[in-house]
């Protein structure tokens, strides 16, 4: 298992004049800054903050593990079938929406009204019943830093719920067996 600082540091050799999200927090940067990102924001950067391969839920409802386990990524939650889906799959990739509504009551009169929120953005790992949906809130810079995804639908259905800096490790870890590739900058 490779740690997503070490895949994106082999990144930022080969690919000097690209974009990349830092693998520990996720803020965009070139990739000759990386190392020295690494070093001034989060100490040396020799290791990652994230346990390389697994990751937690954020959610409170919908708290669960996602790991890599061999050459699939497997998702546990309590009381749920396990989920897995085996890399390389395909990877698509959209905005998360949430409704939240209120009701008012005027005089005799309930008005309930319904708004469609923004949160955030998924990955869909895999195809089919056999995905995966990983939601972070941020956003994250899929869409600004890897191709090899295509453009899915919004959603408001995901199976957990990443912090940005567990995100891009994700992401990193996709790029690592082949599922996602850097962004060539444009000359």
């Amino acid at each position: 298992m490779t740690d997503p600082i070490s895949i994106a540091r082999q990144l930022a050799r080969e690919h000097p004049d690209g974009q990349l999200g830092c693998p520990s927090c996720d803020a965009s940067l070139k990739a000759a800054n990386l190392d020295r990102h690494l070093g001034k924001v989060h100490g040396d950067g020799s290791g990652s903050t994230n346990d390389a391969g697994a990751w937690r839920g954020t959610e409170r409802v919908k708290r669960g593990r996602l790991s890599l386990e061999g050459s699939a990524l497997v998702l546990r939650r309590a009381l749920r079938r396990r989920r897995s889906v085996p890399l390389p799959a395909p990877v698509a990739a959209g905005g998360a929406r949430v409704r939240s509504g209120g009701v008012h009551s005027s005089t005799h009169d309930y008005i309930t009204e319904t708004i469609d929120e923004s949160a955030g953005t998924y990955l869909r790992i895999g195809g089919g019943r056999r995905s995966i949906v990983v939601r972070c809130r941020s956003g994250g810079g899929v869409h600004k830093h890897w191709r090899g995804w295509v453009q899915g639908p919004l959603t408001r259905r995901w199976h957990i719920t990443l912090s940005a800096a567990d995100f891009a490790a994700l992401q990193y870890v996709l790029a690592d067996h082949g599922v996602l590739q850097l962004r060539r900058t444009q000359t």
